[in-house]
Parts: structure tokens; sequence; C-alpha cells
């Protein structure tokens, strides 16, 4: 199921030969989170990106003004991670975190 639309989503984005595809498809493995349980704290470097098929993302951080900030909460069938930590390789300043069952991650 989570192979079908993950493929549907980025078909739907860009052509790609069936190689292309599969190979794409095959760095995504099934992680099973436990709800409030954190894919990333901060001061970790983001290695991931995170496909949601069921559930919701959020990506938060600390601010000494207003404390925890949502900064973002990501869907079924979108993708998540902290971006300028996934790219820069730096440390991330932002926590994601579980808020459902079931979630997928690249």
């Amino acid at each position: 199921m989570m192979k079908t639309e993950l493929s549907r989503l980025i078909q739907g984005k860009t052509a790609l030969t069936e190689e292309e595809l599969a190979f794409i498809l095959k760095c995504f493995k099934w992680v099973k989170v436990n709800k409030h349980e954190h894919l990333l704290e901060q001061g970790e470097v983001a290695d991931q990106l995170f496909f949601i098929q069921k559930g919701c993302l959020r990506l938060y951080y600390n601010t000494e003004e207003f404390g925890i900030v949502t900064g973002f909460m990501a869907f079924e069938y979108t993708f998540l991670t902290s971006l300028v930590s996934f790219i820069a390789r730096e440390p991330s300043t932002e926590f994601i975190e579980e808020l459902s069952i079931r979630l997928k991650s690249a």
C-alpha cells in the first residue's frame, strides 16, 4: 500500500522510467512509531525524509520568548524532514514528533 501511494505521488510530479522509480522505492522502508515518539531530536542531524502514509507528524522548536512553537504539520501522503539540517548536514534546531499510529520513512 505505501509503495503504491508513494509511486502515485512521485509519478504525478515527474516522469521516471520504471527502473528509476523502482530504485527510488527501494530507498523507503517501513517504520512503526508510537504516538508522541520523536523521529528527530534537537541537535541531531536529519538523515531521513519521512513519507507519511497514515497519521500526522509535527515539526516544532523551542524559543525562550514563546516556548514550544509548532512550525509545520504534515499529513497523509506528504513528506517531512528538518530541511536545513537534512540539506546542510548540520544539527537540527527542530524536533519531529509522531502524533498518530503509523508512518513511513526514507
